[in-house]
């Protein structure tokens, strides 16, 4: 299903990219690199809430994808500190481009994931509770 998209993109989409909005936020300020953004303009071109483009902004702000310039309305633009992960948000920008629904695929599985790897640790953290409890 993701053929397309090397190991390294697949890897920074699981690791960086949780959320749709995140991804549409982070192609966004991608592909328009040389300006920067306010909440309120990102939110307006996205057609998003204001509310969900900030929950985004901290995200990718978070992942050090994002970089915020102070001010009474700070701005925000695109900014990788590395290389690689400039070339994995390119590949996976011409990816979306090309096949929204893949991409969509993918991040869904990684969702998937995420929630049985969350599962899985409550469950080990139960049962060492319990055993503890028991031991006690």
């Amino acid at each position: 299903m993701t053929g397309d998209l090397s190991p390294e993109t697949q890897a920074f989409l699981h690791a960086h990219v949780e959320e749709y909005e995140h991804l549409e936020l982070l192609l966004l300020l991608f592909r328009e690199r040389e300006r920067s953004w306010t909440t309120e303009e990102a939110a307006e071109r996205l057609n998003l809430p204001f509310a969900v483009v900030a929950g985004a902004l901290t995200h990718l702000r978070s992942h050090t994808l994002v970089e915020a310039a102070p001010g009474e309305k700070p701005r925000y633009r695109y900014r990788a500190k590395q290389p690689d992960v400039d070339a994995c948000v390119g590949e996976l920008a011409v990816a979306y481009e090309n096949d929204r629904v893949k991409i969509v695929h993918r991040m869904n599985a990684n969702a998937l994931e995420r929630l049985r790897n969350s599962a899985i640790r409550a469950f080990s953290d139960a049962f060492r509770l319990r055993k503890g409890q028991d031991d006690g």
